[in-house]
């Protein structure tokens, strides 16, 4: 069975206000901590290993 792919869009991510990791389906994660800050982080499986990438500090190293 295929996996449901429900893209975040801006609108739902303004709304949430709940700590906690919210997925789009297709590897894209939200991660909101207690103090409301928000990551992205991408999670892949890579030679059967989980891998969290850090969407926010590659980022900041490629600029």
């Amino acid at each position: 069975m295929a996996r449901l792919i429900e893209k975040l869009k801006t609108l739902s991510v303004k709304k949430i206000n709940k700590a906690g990791d919210y997925s789009d389906g297709a590897g894209l994660w939200l991660r909101v901590s207690h103090e409301g800050a928000e990551s992205w982080m991408f999670r892949f499986s890579f030679e059967k290993k989980n891998i969290k990438w850090d969407l926010v500090l590659h980022i900041l190293f490629l600029c």
